[in-house]
């Protein structure tokens, strides 16, 4: 009885944590957060390194967020059945 309890109540709960989980974000009222590459720091970086026998490669360039956000509104189109 216990077993067949639980294997119907997991997936139950389970499937709730799910459709919580998309619930959470308004539609269309996302706010984009832009960034940009740390110019000041990659030169300053850049140039303490020019005296050593060291050569720098950026893989992930450091970045710094932009100071305007902007909001994006879009609509989806979802096709009628």
């Amino acid at each position: 009885m216990k077993a067949t309890v639980s294997r119907l109540v997991l997936p139950l709960a389970a499937a709730g944590m799910l459709v919580s989980g998309c619930a959470a974000v308004p539609p269309g009222e996302e706010t984009v957060k832009r960034h940009a590459i740390d110019h000041e720091y990659v030169n300053a970086v850049e140039k303490s390194a020019r005296g050593m026998p060291v050569k720098i490669y950026w893989v992930n360039p450091p970045t710094k967020p932009v100071e305007q956000s902007t909001s994006v509104k879009f609509n989806v189109d979802l096709p009628q059945d």
